[in-house]
């Protein structure tokens, strides 16, 4: 990918690191250490992999023969939601999607 998305890359790394459980922390993760809990269950994913967004059918253009997913690149995992940060490649702006 581009050079602008680095900080993306940059965010999802440190997110990653926080989440793998440290010898020097009890075998805690910084997470669980910082919020006292543990972290959401979301896989770990490949930084700039393609996916593929569901698009609801009350969104489609065509309920029946309509494109059902989009196609995304994955920036990251959403702060303020259980999801991942995706890139829709055609439309070029943010998705937020759980599956």
């Amino acid at each position: 990918m581009a050079a602008k998305w680095w900080p993306e890359a940059l965010l999802y790394m440190v997110e990653v690191t926080n989440r793998l459980p440290m010898a020097r922390l009890g075998m805690k993760t910084p997470y669980e250490m910082l919020h006292k809990r543990e972290c959401n269950g979301l896989a770990l994913q490949i930084w700039g992999s393609t996916c593929f967004a569901h698009i609801p059918k009350t969104k489609r253009k065509d309920p029946k023969l309509g494109g059902r997913a989009i196609e995304c690149k994955l920036l990251g995992i959403s702060p303020n939601y259980k999801g991942y940060r995706l890139l829709d490649v055609k439309g070029n702006k943010y998705i937020t999607a759980r599956d």
